[in-house]
């Protein structure tokens, strides 16, 4: 018989009980709604905004593609740190996303409880994160708006 170590149980007993709770609190269906309402916040605003070349995602998972050039999707030199500047300005606004490496991309992974009014916080705050980061590049001189 294949003999397992005690954790390995304990893992499994962890996960089942994890999938419990995603059931009992309908998860999956929130992630789907409030995932909607999320995708279209986000895009609602990246659209006018200067630096923003692409929003990618579904659901509850998006990406947000920073361009130089937002006709064109020229990407920024990395070594501007254009995303892990956005990020660390979303931090300060009391908001986690995720720099991408090798690009000016960042993440966004919200929990899978969130509400619209939460969505809506989240969006306000990427929204002051953005503008401080369009702010900093023009100020820099390494970025005009187009």
């Amino acid at each position: 018989p294949l003999l397992a170590p005690t954790w390995w149980h304990c893992a499994a007993a962890a996960a089942m009980a994890n999938i419990d709770i995603m059931e009992r609190e309908n998860l999956p269906a929130n992630a789907a709604t409030v995932g909607a309402y999320f995708q279209k916040r986000l895009r609602e605003i990246a659209a006018d905004h200067p630096l923003v070349g692409e929003v990618r995602g579904e659901h509850l998972l998006a990406a947000v593609e920073l361009s130089a050039n937002r006709t064109t999707k020229e990407e920024f030199d990395l070594d501007l740190a254009v995303g892990p500047t956005l990020s660390k300005y979303a931090i300060e606004e009391g908001l986690i996303i995720r720099a991408l490496p090798l690009s000016s991309a960042v993440s966004f992974s919200p929990p899978l409880v969130i509400n619209e009014a939460e969505v809506d916080e989240v969006m306000a705050r990427f929204g002051k994160a953005l503008d401080r980061v369009t702010d900093k590049l023009v100020k820099d001189g390494t970025w005009k708006s187009q």
